[in-house]
C-alpha cells in the first residue's frame, strides 16, 4: 500500500519536496523556512463548520 504524500515549494529557496500527508510540523529541508508553496496534494486547511 503506497503512503500518501504531499509536494511542496519552498517560497524561500525554491527547493521542492515530498512529505507524508501525516507530517504536520512542515519545514524546507534545505534552509528550514515554514513558507511553502503546495504543488500537489490535499491541503491542510480545516473545512468550516456548518450551522
Amino acid at each position: 500500500m503506497s503512503e500518501e504524500t504531499r509536494r511542496f515549494k519552498c517560497a524561500e529557496c525554491g527547493n521542492e519536496f515530498e512529505v507524508s500527508c501525516k507530517d504536520t510540523d512542515l519545514k524546507c529541508p534545505k534552509c528550514k523556512n515554514k513558507l511553502l508553496i503546495l504543488l500537489e496534494g490535499e491541503s491542510m486547511k480545516k473545512k468550516p463548520c456548518s450551522s
